[in-house]
């Protein structure tokens, strides 16, 4: 595997296992990518995502596509974590499908 970029603080990287929960003043950037791997990689891909802070929504058809989640502290770190992902072996393209901000104090809200 190739090395992974030098983590930033704040971001969204393995060095970074628990990822920080914002405080109420900040916002929660939540994105969703389409990420194109070899199928031969597609476990290990799945591996390094699951260990950088990413989820892995279970599809069901196509070996070489997979629907990821993130959650990141900021849009800039929202990108370096695509950057991330594209530069693990195996992985063809990650590209974002949705990116949505909101402040964290609005998602702690109940739902009506």
């Amino acid at each position: 595997m190739r090395p992974l970029p030098a983590p930033l603080p704040g971001q969204c990287h393995p060095a970074y296992p628990t990822r920080r929960r914002p405080t109420m003043n900040e916002d929660i950037h939540i994105s969703s990518l389409v990420v194109h791997v070899r199928p031969d990689a597609r476990d290990r891909v799945i591996t390094r995502i699951l260990s950088s802070g990413g989820d892995v929504v279970p599809t069901l058809g196509d070996d070489s596509r997979l629907v990821v989640v993130i959650e990141c502290p900021s849009a800039g770190a929202t990108a370096d974590f695509l950057d991330i992902i594209n530069a693990i072996a195996g992985v063809f393209s990650a590209l974002p499908v949705y990116h949505h901000a909101e402040p964290a104090a609005c998602l702690a809200e109940p739902m009506p």
